[in-house]
């Protein structure tokens, strides 16, 4: 076939596109946005990606070559964020941080977060939880974020 990109590609790609887009942000956010945006945004994933980079890159993340059962530890997991949580404890420079959670997310739940915190040896409250916001909190709250870091 060349090594052309098929029409299966460009619907994976496009498919991939959007339920990224819509699992990412809040509904609110996505309305005031409007479909025109929402759509600007579809095509400019896919002009910028192939779906061979996209998969390559969520094998990377997910680590989806190796085989999960009950006796996998997932910090063998290198991009895993308890794996890059320890990481970053081990790490001459662990920086403060606070981490931030829209109530709305879907990708990482606010226990996941106070998970995700404790595996940082985070302080209690050390977590900013955006009311309204999907997991793109600095987009959708950009200002209350941005007062939150001052």
């Amino acid at each position: 076939d060349g090594g052309g990109i098929t029409m299966n590609d460009t619907v994976r790609l496009k498919s991939f596109a959007w339920s990224i887009i819509l699992a990412t942000y809040s509904d609110a956010f996505l309305a005031n946005a409007g479909s025109r945006k929402v759509k600007l945004w579809v095509d400019h994933i896919c002009q910028s990606n192939t779906a061979d980079g996209i998969l390559a890159l969520l094998q990377q993340n997910h680590d989806t070559n190796n085989s999960v059962d009950e006796n996998t530890d997932i910090l063998d997991y290198q991009w895993d964020p308890l794996s890059m949580a320890q990481r970053i404890m081990e790490s001459d420079s662990a920086p403060k941080s606070m981490l931030a959670v829209g109530s709305l997310d879907k990708m990482a739940t606010i226990e996941q977060v106070e998970f995700l915190n404790t595996a940082l040896g985070g302080e209690a409250g050390a977590i900013a939880v955006f009311d309204g916001s999907g997991h793109a909190v600095p987009m959708e709250k950009a200002r209350e974020w941005r007062n939150s870091l001052i």
